[in-house]
């Protein structure tokens, strides 16, 4: 399960990093998978032992993403998510890193 992890971490950062511009949802909608995929994998993973609210904020993330009006937010801060994902990427443990997450993820609500 760590690989697994690791690797949906990665494939989310990449995602984020791409243009959502141009009208084309394909981006948007691979980053769902990507998340969705991380927000699965993350709960079983060993991670979640010593960094036990990753799970809640990538779920957090995915919900506010398929929340249709989250979308525009969302893609607005696609920098800022990707560079969590980055940091979680080569961390999954750090929970600073996922506070940042959750703070994040609240913010998309405010």
């Amino acid at each position: 399960m760590i690989w697994n992890l690791n690797y949906q971490l990665g494939e989310s950062a990449t995602c984020f990093s791409r243009d959502f511009t141009g009208g084309n949802n394909s981006n948007y909608e691979s980053c769902v998978g990507s998340v969705a995929a991380a927000s699965a994998v993350s709960k079983p993973s060993s991670y979640e032992a010593t960094n036990d609210l990753i799970d809640v904020g990538l779920d957090g993330l995915y919900k506010a993403m398929i929340n249709g009006d989250k979308k525009e937010i969302v893609i607005g801060k696609a920098e800022e998510i990707s560079n969590i994902f980055m940091k979680l990427n080569l961390n999954p443990t750090d929970i600073e890193t996922t506070d940042e997450l959750n703070s994040l993820v609240a913010s998309l609500y405010k």
